[in-house]
């Protein structure tokens, strides 16, 4: 179910009157959404009189209707509601005046992967932290491409980032003299989106073996 405050952010269903554009209908809007995402499909074409349209969608729903399909004597664009649990849907017009259909895929928000069950290292005084590990990112395009970069705090609200560290995992390099803490950022390149891993904690015996 589309959450509320996510649907009152958007418009609803849209008609208007399109002119004709080559001699056939065409459905034009995004080819790849995010799930539980609300997007508009413009309708065009050689409209002719009581043409009888009708649009379907699968893998979703027309927002205002919250059904699958919907008639009208003229429907120049919908938008569409695109459910959480399926990886692909399509939007179909059939009328006397033509139809088109659209293929759509369909993708989670960006996950910027998991690290490991342990959260948290103990280190000895000036000594190196063991290698911390993330897994892949996901979602966030139906065909992602995906940029890594680790960061490193001080004091875990502040951050920098680890030159050079760019791969799935992170061997840190440095002997550490005092806490620091790790996390994984990651930016999907077509999207523009951002996220970001949990963070490792690595804890640093003093050297006088104190806690």
């Amino acid at each position: 179910m589309q959450p509320l405050y996510k649907k009152l952010l958007t418009p609803l269903l849209i008609i208007a009157v399109y002119p004709a554009l080559h001699g056939q209908m065409i459905i034009k809007g995004p080819v790849c959404v995010k799930a539980g995402g609300e997007y508009q499909y413009n309708i065009e074409g050689p409209w002719k009189e009581n043409g009888n349209p009708r649009v379907c969608v699968t893998g979703g729903v027309i927002s205002e209707t919250q059904q699958t399909c919907l008639s009208a004597e003229t429907i120049a664009s919908v938008r569409v509601i695109w459910n959480d649990k399926v990886v692909k849907g399509s939007i179909s017009l059939t009328s006397s005046s033509g139809t088109a259909t659209i293929d759509v895929g369909i993708t989670e928000e960006l996950s910027p992967g998991t690290i490991g069950a342990a959260k948290r290292q103990q280190i000895s005084y000036n000594t190196k932290p063991a290698a911390i590990n993330c897994t892949p990112a996901s979602g966030g395009n139906c065909i992602p491409s995906y940029q890594y970069q680790w960061q490193w705090s001080e004091d875990s609200f502040t951050w920098q980032d680890v030159a050079g560290a760019n791969s799935q995992n992170l061997s840190v390099n440095s002997l550490l003299k005092q806490a620091a803490y790790y996390r994984r950022k990651v930016t999907e390149n077509k999207s523009g989106d951002v996220a970001y891993s949990e963070i490792m904690s690595v804890l640093v015996t003093p050297q006088d073996g104190s806690n």
